[in-house]
């Protein structure tokens, strides 16, 4: 009898530790923010593909992205915790909108056309890393090219 109530015991623990995992798992909360992340990551390559095409139909990058990290959008200041630097935001639609189907893309939950929450920076050596301010899940996205 002893022998069964250990096997009885054992998969009744290992019942409760599927559920635990399972019910954390699958936190609806959860898998709302991953799916914002999500549109995010799309939301960033999509500026810097855009951008990419812009250079390639043009020559160069639009000559506002180098140097301070700015937010994208077309704000008169910014004020954001995301950009490091404050002040105005950078209106990139007129140099990527025709490479961008539907028009420029805004954080899923806090972004708008005036402020994208997507900060952009190109560096001394033409890197150009783009940024969502408002990652969740403690994870930061960032695409570099």
């Amino acid at each position: 009898m002893k022998f069964k109530l250990e096997h009885i015991l054992s998969i009744l623990l290992v019942a409760i530790a599927i559920g635990a995992v399972l019910f954390y798992g699958l936190d609806p909360q959860v898998a709302i923010r991953d799916r914002r992340n999500e549109q995010r990551k799309r939301d960033i390559t999509n500026i810097l593909n855009a951008i990419y095409m812009y250079k390639t139909q043009s020559g160069s990058f639009p000559s506002d992205i180098a140097g301070k990290e700015r937010q994208i959008g077309t704000c008169v200041y910014d004020d954001s915790l995301c950009s490091k630097i404050h002040g105005p935001c950078l209106d990139l639609a007129p140099y990527i909108y025709t490479y961008i189907a539907g028009g420029l893309s805004h954080d899923p939950l806090t972004g708008t056309t005036t402020d994208t929450r997507y900060s952009i920076k190109q560096d001394k050596n033409n890197i150009i890393s783009i940024e969502a301010c408002d990652a969740e899940n403690g994870e930061g996205i960032v695409v570099n090219r």
